[in-house]
Parts: structure tokens; C-alpha cells; sequence
């Protein structure tokens, strides 16, 4: 009985086909495939690392916004917020400067 082996890593695959015969096994053939693995050029980070990094930031920046028209909608909904717009709430002002 022949066996084809695969071993995948992240910059290479290796195979071999082995064959079995009653206890005793021989290689038939064996080989690896080398590739570039995937990191970016100047800082050899994962490509997989920034693409997590980017995906936290548009997580962090949809909720901040999900957060802030809660409140709006809880404001308007208890009439302590005239202006239901976008800005109504607008981050980086200072309440005390009014």
C-alpha cells in the first residue's frame, strides 16, 4: 500500500509517498516546496499581525460610534437632547467652556 504524507508550514510544504508492506515501510520519494513566507518587507511582521491590528482599530472606531448614538437615541428618547444629528454629541468639546 502506498501513503502520500503531507507536512504544510507557514514558508514551505513538504510530501513523501512512502510504501507500506507488512510492518516495513520504504520511501518512495520525498521533496519539500520552499516559498517566501508571508511577512512585510520593511519590518518582516506577519502579514496576518497587521491585518489583526486593522481589524481592532475598525472594531474599536464601530463601537465608540455604536456607544455615542445610544446615548443620543437614549438622550432624544427622554427629551434631553434637542438635536438628534450626528453631532449632537460631538467628542473633543468641552462642556465647561459653554
Amino acid at each position: 500500500m502506498r501513503v502520500f504524507g503531507i507536512d504544510g508550514g507557514i514558508a514551505s510544504i513538504g510530501w513523501a509517498v512512502l510504501d507500506i508492506e507488512d510492518n516495513a515501510g520504504a520511501i518512495i520519494a520525498a521533496g519539500t516546496w520552499m516559498f517566501d513566507a508571508p511577512e512585510t518587507a520593511k519590518e518582516r511582521t506577519p502579514t496576518s499581525a497587521v491585518r489583526r491590528q486593522k481589524r481592532g482599530q475598525r472594531r474599536v472606531i464601530r463601537r465608540r460610534h455604536q456607544r455615542m448614538a445610544s446615548v443620543r437615541r437614549l438622550l432624544t428618547a427622554h427629551v434631553l437632547l434637542a438635536d438628534p444629528g450626528r453631532d449632537a454629541l460631538a467628542l473633543g468639546l468641552d462642556p465647561w467652556a459653554l
